[in-house]
């Protein structure tokens, strides 16, 4: 048990308050403060979803060892903050979504794309993908869902999953009715 809790006969933890001078409470307030982000939970736009066919996700944790788990092959991805302990119920933030591959071209693949994400982490991040991934960094993963753009349209499939679930990393490919209401807010 963490330091400064105790377990109650009735199962519930106290706390013990402990002092602290200002400038650590401070601190702690600007850390938390730090890690607040804004998202949008619009139940009428999951609602309004429509897919042609199922995508079938996967995730790997976003890092450099991961990369050899990232299929070489066209596709959907997105990237989501969640917590890493088991004990914790299922929860996640998902800030970007995104295709790779619509062109056609063979060197547009989900390996090459997350390679380059990793890259910019060290070169010159994006403004807010690369922020989210940089302070979130050990609790980022990156979801996939192999497509083949010649049998599916993956700009279109993207433009539907961001209208939907609003991610705040991504500020284009928003519908046109949702991108007039989401410039309200940016």
């Amino acid at each position: 048990m963490p330091a400064g809790v105790k377990a109650s006969a009735t199962g519930a933890s106290k706390s013990k308050r402990k002092k602290v001078s200002a400038a650590e409470h401070e601190a702690a307030v600007a850390d938390i403060k730090r890690h607040m982000e804004d998202y949008v939970l619009h139940p009428p736009s999951w609602r309004n979803y429509r897919s042609a066919l199922p995508l079938k996700w996967q995730h790997v944790d976003f890092n450099r060892t991961s990369r050899a788990l990232v299929p070489k092959k066209p596709g959907l991805y997105a990237f989501a903050v969640q917590p890493p302990h088991a004990d914790f119920p299922p929860s996640s933030w998902l800030f970007y979504v995104g295709e790779v591959g619509a062109t056609g071209s063979e060197k547009r693949t989900l390996w090459q794309r997350y390679k380059e994400y990793l890259n910019e982490l060290e070169e010159s991040i994006r403004a807010k993908v690369g922020t989210f991934i940089y302070r979130y960094r050990g609790y980022v993963r990156f979801y996939y869902c192999e497509l083949d753009p010649a049998a599916n349209d993956l700009k279109a499939m993207e433009m539907m999953l961001i209208s939907a679930l609003w991610p705040d990393g991504n500020i284009n490919d928003f519908d046109a009715d949702v991108a007039r209401i989401r410039r309200a807010f940016s």
